[in-house]
Formats: structure tokens, C-alpha cells, sequence
């Protein structure tokens, strides 16, 4: 690793769609090595596996343990985390964060959620590290949790972060406005006609239904009512990694019903409205993709700060599936009721998102190959 340089990057689940699209650019150049560090491995692994034990995966007492933490992160995400940083020995996760830093001897480390910002910062400074430790917020709003005037870089998605972050104290030259990074996958182009043979559809009206990651039953009233409603169109939904929510599909409709191993970009290809929950990383692709947005159901604080950030202009906030239905018909009727929402959607995105970043990230290496890294 001494002949490359390195690039470790912190995630949790709902940001390795962001982390994966850097590494995935970093892959294809010589010289620079990319680790992706899942946020729970700084927890231990005695901690992970009684987790795991404990909370199953589609569990209710799992849905009841993310929703008790999203309410915590509620409480906190409008309140500066602490000016002071200081590396705290009796804390597991600034302990495996340390040792992050000794393996692996990072240039840069990317952070993409407060935990491991604060433990980052607190771990660099302990070892006297010259690594730049750089914030990649993939959200349309600011959590101020991940606001520290330590961290050496941001990269936001818009202007409205970026003037948060600075009337917070950031300098603005140190903030980015990339938007948020798409997978390679997603970066390919396709053609509607292309996209409609993957999944054997004839040319007509497309829906895309994405109920995100892991599934989200509110979604099977989406399809139902969709179903019932028999409009001339074809949909396609991606049931993410829900067993359950796939069962539904096949065996209540005719939709096509697939899990992670959709095409997602024939997917986005195809569609003419993609339906989602305000995820930003979804809404990210779909709006890279120059797509007419139907949005609801958001879960958690910051999926409804989005959904109201983004109803705005960008995309169209629906409130029920009577709502839903009744606006998929009005498109129908007439496309050009949605134009004005359509044009702000497609210039959304400026350029390739994950270049701006990978970019500004070489640029830093270089500026680093000029005094000896000491860590």
C-alpha cells in the first residue's frame, strides 16, 4: 500500500451506493487503493453477531430497534456536534478507528455519517496523521451532526446546504457542490427501446415502483392500488432485498417483480414516472436518469425534510395512493401538465457527480505528494 495511495471510506448501509460509485472510479486508475469500512465494523464483532441475534433481518423488533434510532438521530440532526474532538481511549469506536488508521495509513478518509466524522477527526489527531479527512454528504438536506470545522472538505448536493454550512462557520472554498454520486451501472446509457427488451415489454407508459433497499410493505397498497386501478401501462417494481414484498407482486399481479438483481438502469431507462419513498440516493439515480419523480411515504426525519425540499419543484409530492392514481391519470391524459416539473428535473444534475468528486480527491493526493505524509 505504500506504492499506491489509499482512500478509506466509512458508510453505513444506506451510503454504500455512494461509497461504491467513488471506488468504482478510483478501480479503473493506477496507483490509488479504495477500503470501504462498514460503520458497524467499528462496533466490534461480539456487539455485531449479539445484533444480529437478537434483531433478524424483516423482523418487527428489527423495524421497532430503526425506528427508536431514527428518532434519536431526529433529535440530534438540527444541533452542532461538539467543537472539541478528542480521542477517547475508552471508546470502542475511536479504538478501531485508530486502527484504522495505522493498517491502512490513509491520505484520505471519507466520512459519510457523524459517528465516523467524529471519530476520524479524533483518531487523526491522536496520531498526528496528515490525512485529509473529507465529508461526502449524499442527502438533499443538512444533518449538523456532520458539521465540524476540522474536516478539511465537504461535498454537497446543493446550494442550500452549502449556505448552511457556512453560515455554521465552514469556509465556503471548502465545500463542493457535486450533487450526489450514481453507480457505474446507472452511469451507462440506454435506450428506451433497449430498456423495454430487457424485460420483454411492449412500448407503452412505464411506471417504476422502487420501495427501496430492503422493502417497505406500505408499498404493497402502491402496487394494489395500482393494480385495481387496470391503467394501460406497464409497471415495473424493484422490491429491493424483501423476499415478502416480491411474494406479493408475483402472486397478487401481473406486474414484473424483481429483486436486487433488476436492471435497475433499464429500469430507469424505460420509465416514464419512477415511484418512490424520498431515499436520496434513489431519487440521486432518478434524477441523473432526467426522470419525472412521483414521491411518498418518506420514512424517517430526513426523507420527509426531502420530500418537502424537493416537492417544491423537483419532483411531486403525493400524499395517498387516491392522490397517486389520480396524478398518473392526469399524466396520461396530458404529459404537459408535468413539464415545468419534468425540465427542473433534468438539469437537476450538472456533469458526472462521482468525477467532480474523484477529481477534487486526486487533486488533494497531489498536493500531498509534495511534503512527506507522516502518520
Amino acid at each position: 500500500m505504500r506504492d499506491k495511495k489509499t482512500v478509506v471510506i466509512i458508510t453505513d448501509n444506506s451510503s454504500r451506493n455512494t461509497s461504491a460509485a467513488i471506488k468504482e472510479v478510483f478501480k479503473e486508475k493506477e496507483g490509488v487503493l479504495t477500503i470501504i469500512i462498514a460503520e458497524n465494523e467499528l462496533e466490534g464483532y461480539f456487539k455485531n453477531t449479539l445484533f444480529n441475534y437478537l434483531f433478524k433481518e424483516e423482523s418487527r423488533l428489527r423495524n421497532y430497534y430503526h425506528k427508536f434510532m431514527e428518532l434519536r438521530k431526529t433529535a440530534k440532526m438540527d444541533k452542532l456536534a461538539s467543537k472539541k474532538v478528542s480521542f477517547n481511549i475508552k471508546s470502542p469506536v475511536h479504538r478501531r478507528m485508530q486502527n484504522v488508521f495505522l493498517r491502512y495509513t490513509p491520505d484520505i478518509v471519507i466520512a459519510m455519517t457523524p459517528k465516523a466524522l467524529m471519530a476520524s477527526l479524533a483518531a487523526r489527531d491522536k496520531l498526528k496523521s496528515k490525512a485529509k479527512v473529507c465529508v461526502v454528504i449524499d442527502e438533499f438536506c443538512l444533518n449538523k451532526q456532520l458539521v465540524s470545522n476540522q474536516t478539511d472538505f465537504y461535498f454537497v448536493d446543493n446550494y442550500d446546504i452549502k449556505d448552511q454550512l457556512v453560515n455554521c462557520g465552514i469556509d465556503e472554498n471548502k465545500i463542493l457542490i457535486s450533487n450526489i454520486p450514481v453507480r457505474k451501472h446507472i452511469r451507462k446509457e440506454m435506450s428506451r427501446e433497449e430498456a423495454l427488451k430487457v424485460f420483454d415489454l411492449e412500448d407503452k407508459p412505464t411506471l417504476m415502483v422502487i420501495a427501496s433497499q430492503y422493502g417497505d410493505d406500505k408499498f404493497k397498497k402502491v402496487i394494489g392500488a395500482l393494480y385495481e386501478a387496470r391503467l394501460d401501462v406497464n409497471v415495473i417494481v424493484a422490491c429491493g432485498y424483501s423476499r415478502r414484498l416480491l411474494a406479493y407482486v408475483r402472486e397478487r399481479t401481473d406486474f414484473i417483480g424483481l429483486n436486487e438483481g433488476i436492471d435497475i438502469n433499464a429500469g430507469y431507462s424505460c420509465a416514464d414516472i419512477v415511484i418512490t419513498r424520498p431515499t436520496a440516493t434513489v431519487i440521486g439515480e432518478a434524477l441523473y436518469k432526467k426522470k419525472l419523480i412521483f414521491s411518498m411515504y418518506p420514512s424517517g426525519e430526513m426523507e420527509k425534510r426531502t420530500l418537502e425540499y424537493l416537492g417544491l419543484d423537483i419532483i411531486v409530492k403525493i400524499d395517498n395512493e387516491n392522490q397517486l392514481i389520480s396524478k398518473i391519470r392526469e399524466y396520461l391524459d396530458n404529459k404537459d401538465n408535468f413539464e415545468a416539473t419534468r425540465r427542473m428535473a433534468e438539469s437537476a444534475v450538472e456533469g458526472e457527480p462521482v468525477i467532480k468528486i474523484t477529481d477534487k480527491l486526486y487533486e488533494f493526493m497531489r498536493e500531498d505528494e509534495q511534503s512527506p505524509r507522516q502518520n
